[in-house]
């Protein structure tokens, strides 16, 4: 059993020392043993980025499989070294161009652990495509991919042609994040209540609040939503 002793560190504002037990946080009170004093830093736990497309100076969108592997790992690292302790390589890549990122063992990277990819798209809405070509769009299919097992948030625009039965049918799969969207608010409250419970970088490649319909952002307001600001 290892254990390490962080010393004069604020939690939830409470001046404390915290003991680790075997990596895990085990205790919190004033300890007479020695350990490393945290100068009443704060101490919050890590925090989960679950829409990054890189870091670092590193990417993981439109880069050669031969280097893939390697930017992942310095991401991983480097989001590590500012609080992170888990993310979610985020791509727009077309499901062809997905086959060797999908064979990493995201287990073997060490620093912020990946605990999957966020695909933002491809099934997204040409009208708002943001930074994301066009030519990589498509309609919502569920055999584009063979196995969902490292696919873990989908952005979906929902007015898209059978994206409200695709979010429906995949809900219990990945989670459905609605972005890159047209959709009125009456559709966006119906692709939350088929499924989706997030809402990609609000106010960012949707159409603006406006007063006769407040389309994705007023369905954010009056649900409960998760919200990527």
């Amino acid at each position: 059993m290892s254990q390490i002793i962080y010393k004069n560190c604020r939690v939830n504002g409470q001046l404390t020392d915290i003991e680790i037990t075997d990596g895990r946080f085990s205790t919190l009170g004033n300890f007479a043993a020695a350990g490393m004093d945290l100068h009443g830093c704060d101490v919050f736990a890590g925090l989960i980025d679950i829409h990054t497309h890189g870091g670092g100076g590193y990417g993981v969108y439109g880069v050669d499989d031969a280097y893939l592997a390697d930017n992942m790992q310095k991401i991983s690292t480097y989001l590590a070294q500012n609080g992170i302790t888990a993310w979610y390589p985020t791509t727009a890549a077309p499901a062809e161009r997905l086959t060797h990122m999908l064979s990493l063992d995201f287990d073997a990277f060490t620093g912020a652990r990946i605990m999957g990819l966020h695909l933002e798209g491809p099934y997204l809405s040409k009208n708002k495509p943001g930074a994301i070509h066009p030519d990589n769009m498509r309609l919502p299919m569920k055999t584009d991919f063979a196995s969902y097992e490292k696919i873990k948030f989908i952005t979906v625009a929902p007015e898209l042609d059978g994206a409200l039965d695709y979010i429906k049918e995949m809900k219990d799969t990945v989670k459905i994040s609605l972005g890159h969207t047209c959709a009125d608010y009456q559709t966006a409250i119906k692709a939350i209540k088929n499924g989706a419970d997030c809402i990609n970088h609000v106010f960012n490649a949707t159409p603006p609040l406006h007063h006769r319909d407040t389309g994705v952002i007023g369905a954010a307001i009056d649900t409960d939503s998760y919200v990527e600001v």
